[in-house]
């Protein structure tokens, strides 16, 4: 497993996250999950922690790059309330996935803002 300056992944095992849409939205429920992580890490062994760290960084692009207010539009199963399984799943930020409904979805990406733009 390679990491770069920033902590994200560079490479190595793919990742999968399930994520409890049941009572949250999937912005919620995927903060929730990072938090629950970086407690994990913390209480982890060794050798468990460059696993946890592997899905922290998944966990990070995808709260970081998504267009959550989109992602809910073009699949309302995102906005919760569901028991339906919900599963983050990639090798690193540019390559993440939501798999649900025997479906594999990129999240939508943020629109970034141009530069020198006061707001």
């Amino acid at each position: 497993m390679t990491w770069n300056i920033s902590g994200r992944r560079t490479s190595g095992d793919p990742v999968k996250i399930k994520l409890d849409l049941s009572r949250h939205c999937v912005e919620t429920a995927a903060r929730k999950a990072h938090e629950t992580r970086i407690r994990a890490f913390f209480r982890a062994s060794d050798e468990k922690r460059p696993e946890i760290l592997s899905e922290l960084a998944a966990l990070r692009g995808f709260l970081e790059s998504t267009d959550f207010p989109e992602a809910r539009f073009r699949y309302p199963v995102l906005a919760g309330g569901t028991d339906k399984e919900i599963i983050l799943e990639g090798n690193g930020e540019d390559t993440l996935v939501l798999a649900f409904d025997e479906s594999k979805i990129p999240p939508p990406k943020k629109l970034k803002e141009p530069h020198g733009r006061a707001g």
